[in-house]
């Protein structure tokens, strides 16, 4: 008995880090991305992103574990949403 209490204590913890409150108070899971698919995402190679993290221009990394790492979703979409709205669009020859 006490096992199973302590692997439904663990479950509902576990749940309960790994989900926030939406805006109009639905809970929504928090999804972490990986290094891999970051990469694929965004683009960007490995180095790149580590020095923009380092500048404070990049969502910063989460430690999931002693030898993992993640970024939120959220905060990428938000960082690559951010950034398409201000690149500037290219010019088309003979336009000045």
């Amino acid at each position: 008995m006490i096992l199973k209490t302590k692997i439904l204590y663990a479950f509902f913890v576990t749940r309960n880090v790994m989900q926030r409150l939406g805006e109009k108070g639905k809970i929504m899971a928090i999804h972490i991305l990986n290094s891999k698919q970051l990469r694929q995402r965004i683009g960007l190679s490995a180095p790149m992103i580590w020095r923009m993290e380092r500048k404070g221009e990049f969502p910063s990394r989460r430690k999931i574990s002693s030898n993992r790492v993640g970024w939120i979703e959220e905060e990428v979409e938000a960082w690559l949403s951010n950034r398409v709205n201000s690149m500037v669009a290219p010019r088309k020859k003979g336009e000045k």
